[in-house]
C-alpha cells in the first residue's frame, strides 16, 4: 500500500510515536517524506491509549496554529473544550520555593480556580501544587514534559475527566530538561497571561517570560516589576506588559469581564 492511501493524521501519528514527539525529527521526516509501511502504521496508531488530536484534525486548538512551531501531534487525556470555558491564566511557580511560599500559592489558585481555568505545568516539583489545587476544582489545564501514559499514571490522583492533561510526548517517554522549553510554548499559548509567584526567575521561568513576551501578552507578578523586566532581557521592552499584583481579586478583575461573570472570590 502506497503513502497516499494512509490517512495523513495517521502519518502524523505515527512519526510523533517513532520520533518520540521530538519535533524537529518529526519535520525533517515530513519534509523527506519519509516512506511508512502502512500495515505498520495502522497497528502503531491502534496501539495508543491516549487520546490524541493533529494539526490537520478540527479537534486541533487554534490557539497553537499561530505559536512558534506548532505541535503536529497532541496526546491528551480530558476535554479539550477546556481551553475555551473560562479565562485561562497561566502560573508558573518555582521548584526551589519554600514550604511557606508554596502554602500562599496554593491559597492563591484555590480562590483563582473558581473564577479561572489554570494552566500550569506538571513537572514532578513546585509547579505540581498549581496543578492539584486547580484539578481539585475541575479549572485544571495540565501541560506535561513526558509522555501522556507515564503522566497519566504519575498524576493518577487528579481527574482528568474534569480536567485536562496535553503533552506532545507519546506513551512512556521520559521527561527531559529541553522538553520543558518547548512545552513553554503550549503554555504561553494556552494562557492568555502569566502570573509569576516567586522572585527568582529561573532558566525555565525567563524562557517562559520570553515566550509572552513574543505572544506579546501581559505578565503579572507577586513580586517586584523590575526582577520581571530584568529577566525579560530586553531594555527595550515597555513596563506596560508586567503588572505588579497583590491579591486574587485584582488578578480577577485584570483577566477581565469572561472572568468576572463566574464565581465570585474572597481574598486569599
Amino acid at each position: 500500500m502506497e503513502n497516499q492511501q494512509i490517512k495523513g493524521r495517521d502519518i502524523l501519528i505515527y512519526l510523533a510515536i517513532k520520533y518520540q514527539g521530538d519535533w524537529n525529527m518529526m519535520y525533517e521526516a515530513i519534509k523527506r517524506k519519509e516512506l511508512v509501511d502502512a500495515t505498520y502504521v495502522e497497528e502503531t496508531v491502534k496501539s495508543v491509549g491516549s487520546q490524541v488530536c493533529t494539526i490537520i484534525d478540527d479537534t486541533y486548538p487554534a490557539v497553537l496554529k499561530a505559536t512558534y512551531k506548532p505541535p503536529f501531534v497532541l496526546f491528551y487525556e480530558g476535554n479539550l473544550q477546556k481551553l475555551n470555558e473560562k479565562a485561562n491564566i497561566t502560573v508558573i511557580t518555582s521548584p526551589s520555593s519554600g514550604s511557606r511560599n508554596l502554602d500562599r500559592v496554593r491559597n492563591l489558585v484555590s480562590t483563582l480556580a473558581t473564577s479561572l481555568t489554570v494552566v500550569s505545568a506538571v513537572d514532578g516539583v513546585g509547579n505540581d501544587v498549581v496543578a492539584r489545587e486547580a484539578g481539585k476544582q475541575k479549572a485544571l489545564v495540565a501541560v506535561g514534559f513526558a509522555g501522556i501514559e507515564r503522566l497519566k499514571r504519575d498524576y493518577q490522583d487528579i481527574n482528568f475527566k474534569d480536567n485536562l492533561i496535553i503533552t506532545e510526548y507519546p506513551g512512556e517517554v521520559v521527561a527531559q530538561e529541553d522538553h520543558q522549553k518547548w512545552s513553554v510554548r503550549l503554555m504561553a499559548s494556552f494562557g492568555s497571561k502569566l502570573l509569576l509567584t516567586n522572585n527568582k526567575h529561573t532558566d525555565y521561568e525567563k524562557f517562559a517570560i520570553g515566550s509572552f513576551v513574543y505572544l506579546s501578552k501581559q505578565i503579572m507578578t507577586l513580586e517586584t516589576r523590575t526582577k520581571v523586566k530584568d529577566a525579560k532581557q530586553d531594555t527595550n521592552d515597555e513596563e506596560d506588559d508586567v503588572i505588579g499584583v497583590r491579591t486574587p481579586e485584582e488578578i480577577i478583575n485584570i483577566m477581565g469581564e469572561k472572568a468576572k461573570t463566574k464565581h465570585p472570590v474572597m481574598s486569599a
